[in-house]
């Protein structure tokens, strides 16, 4: 198991990831056709919220004394989840 440490570095670094990934997603909507922008538009804030949700569940973690960190932990990778859910569903409405 990695330590407290390693472990939030990992999750920002797969944050860091997945917001690159949304950054190219943005790119193609703008220079692409794509069917119902304004879902897109939608799909994109809600990852902005999730991801949000994400960082204060990162920096809570960071804070916190190790029972806490537990804690903390599985609600951080419940977030993540979601996360990585927000970013397929904005992506689902790209021309296949």
């Amino acid at each position: 198991m990695a330590s407290r440490e390693e472990y939030i570095e990992q999750l920002k670094e797969k944050l860091d990831e997945w917001n690159a990934k949304l950054d190219e997603l943005k790119l193609q909507a703008k220079l692409g056709e794509m069917e119902n922008r304004e879902k897109l538009e939608m799909e994109f804030e809600n990852y902005q919220a999730r991801r949000d949700e994400v960082r204060a569940k990162l920096e809570k973690m960071r804070a916190s004394g190790e029972d806490a960190f537990q804690d903390l932990r599985q609600g951080a990778e419940q977030a993540f989840e979601a996360l990585k859910e927000s970013f397929h569903n904005a992506r689902s409405h790209f021309k296949k």
